[in-house]
């Protein structure tokens, strides 16, 4: 990962975090970069929006930047599609 694709990492999270708020999500996961660091590693799970860490990670020991992203998760209460 290059620091221009960490860069784009924080853009993204600072954008989903703002998408998140504005639709009501409630949590959400980050998840970490192919070939993490260990701080990174340990930093992967989920989180209350509210409690997101700030990306980039200070601790990220990677050279070329942090690059961890978050994703949305679906509520636990959410319906499973029903089997075809």
């Amino acid at each position: 990962m290059s620091k221009r694709g960490a860069s784009e990492a924080a853009r993204y999270n600072r954008r989903f975090v703002e998408r998140a708020r504005a639709s009501g999500w409630r949590d959400a996961y980050l998840i970490p970069e192919r070939h993490p660091c260990p701080p990174c590693l340990v930093a992967a799970r989920s989180y209350p929006l509210d409690d997101l860490p700030e990306t980039p990670l200070p601790e990220c020991q990677k050279p070329e930047g942090c690059a961890c992203w978050f994703a949305a998760l679906l509520p636990a209460t959410a319906a499973a599609p029903a089997a075809a």
